[in-house]
Formats: C-alpha cells, structure tokens, sequence
C-alpha cells in the first residue's frame, strides 16, 4: 500500500498469499523491485511515497482457500502490480533490478 499524502485513501499495490510472511520478501520477488522503479518514479516527479506492508493473519491456513481469497481479492480491487492486472494497467514498470 502506499499512502500519498494528498489522498483521503490509500493506494493498494499488490496482494499477495502466503503461509510464510516471515520469508515472503526474503527472497526475490518481481513486487520488490515494482516498489522500488515506483518510489524512483514518484521521487523523479517530486510526489512523496509512503509504503508500508499489511498482513492479514487469520486468513485461511489451507493453501486452496488461501489462494481463492487472494484472487478473489485481485478481482476486487485490482492493484496494479499484481500480474493479473496487467491487461488493465499494462506494466509501469519492469522487474529488472536496478
């Protein structure tokens, strides 16, 4: 998510699932690298980032259903740095590290 300081909401960015939000970001992932090109981008054009990260922990503890409520998830609010959305927003940036 990310909180500009000039809207009354905050922008959600992604939604992922995992059983292991203590090693999620560990490792590489495509989101991380969409979140730095993002805050550049913004930096560039003199906007203010405020991300944070949010964990929803009592989410279902089987992987089928886990999954089920992301995508449901992605359906609704369709946050522009999950693959699913990219016929809807294209993708602003790559996740080729810098």
């Amino acid at each position: 998510m990310d909180r500009p300081p000039d809207l009354d909401v905050p922008l959600l960015l992604y939604v992922g699932e995992t059983g292991r939000a203590d090693q999620r970001w560990k490792g590489d992932h495509d989101c991380k690298y969409y979140l730095a090109a993002y805050g550049e981008a913004l930096a560039r054009a003199g906007l203010e980032a405020r991300p944070s990260i949010r964990f929803w922990c009592d989410v279902p503890a089987a992987i089928a259903p886990r999954r089920a409520l992301e995508q449901a998830m992605i359906r609704r609010w369709l946050p522009p740095f999950n693959k699913e959305t990219r016929d809807r927003w294209a993708t602003p940036f790559t996740a080729v590290p810098a």
